[in-house]
């Protein structure tokens, strides 16, 4: 009798781990953009969960959005992240209404072709043509630009505290407040 009430709670543990472990519904989460804010400037999200960002630039100046970690230097001004979330999570996001998603080339890669500056960054921009190099990938939105919709499928490489940042006119967005914090729950 022992023997039974045994298999009998193994196997309602194993289904309740087994309902524990079932795919997180997807998420729509909206990202404001403002001089100079991230609202809400906290992410929370799941592996496994589909996710969709929907970015809003309401400011007056363009904006952009990188998450990574570790924070690179150029000289004294902050230029992206060392670690970009797209590359270490192995995921391409699909990109679609008035942004655009570009790699952006800090002092990390020299030696790769300089591409043109972007006028009021200050940071070089490269147009998503060869999505193989590992060059950081943000997504950019000029100034009075349409929602843009970035969505993508959290994976186990992407677990951890993250940062997403803004880093138009040399670094004055971050600096000045245009930071928040992306956490991967597993």
């Amino acid at each position: 009798m022992k023997t039974v009430r045994l298999i009998v709670s193994l196997v309602i543990i194993a289904f309740s781990l087994a309902a524990c472990a079932q795919t997180p519904d997807p998420v729509t989460l909206t990202i404001d953009m403002t001089e100079f804010a991230f609202t809400p400037n906290d992410i929370e999200v799941q592996v496994g969960q589909e996710v969709t960002l929907v970015l809003v630039n309401s400011g007056e100046q363009d904006h952009e959005l990188m998450i990574g970690r570790g924070l690179h230097v150029d000289g004294s001004t902050p230029d992206g992240y060392d670690l970009d979330f797209w590359h270490i999570g192995g995921v391409m996001p699909e990109v679609s209404g008035g942004g655009m998603m570009l790699q952006h080339e800090g002092a990390d890669h020299a030696g790769s072709e300089q591409p043109p500056s972007d006028e009021q960054g200050g940071h070089d921009m490269v147009p998503m043509t060869s999505p193989e190099e590992e060059l950081p990938l943000m997504i950019y939105l000029p100034a009075g630009s349409d929602t843009t919709t970035v969505t993508f499928t959290v994976t186990e490489d992407m677990v951890g505290n993250w940062e997403m940042g803004c880093f138009e006119l040399d670094g004055v967005h971050y600096t000045s407040g245009m930071v928040g914090e992306f956490t991967v729950w597993p």
